[in-house]
């Protein structure tokens, strides 16, 4: 293992890091699929669904922009610790169970994670 590692490059940190990203990862893909199930079972409407789909993705790309803006200006350290925070709100957020529209908000938070993360995992 030490041999496969030294071949990739891949040091105690940069493991640690890649790991949290992967259960972080499959944390999140695991039930985001359910989410729009979840939105009309609580009493939205095809309207909050498609407002959801169509937030998640447009989002995202504003998110991978924002997240490499923010890694240069406060440092890697700092962006990754600050985007931590936003999923936790997220799940705060979604759990209050508020209804349809508060799921949307909350799981567009939780779904922020990832592309705040890369462009700070690619910096550092």
């Amino acid at each position: 293992m030490k041999r496969l590692a030294d071949f990739l490059g891949i040091n105690a940190q940069t493991g640690a890091l890649l790991l949290a990203i992967l259960f972080v990862g499959i944390g999140e893909e695991l039930w985001l699929p359910f989410v729009p199930k979840y939105i009309k079972a609580s009493g939205g409407t095809i309207f909050t669904v498609a407002f959801y789909a169509a937030a998640i993705n447009l989002l995202e790309g504003f998110y991978f922009f924002l997240g490499g803006s923010l890694a240069d200006r406060i440092g890697v350290r700092r962006s990754m610790a600050l985007f931590a925070l936003v999923p936790l709100a997220g799940y705060a957020i979604f759990l209050s169970g508020g209804g349809p529209w508060v799921a949307v908000a909350g799981t567009l938070a939780i779904a922020a994670w990832a592309p705040l993360v890369v462009p700070a995992t690619f910096a550092g």
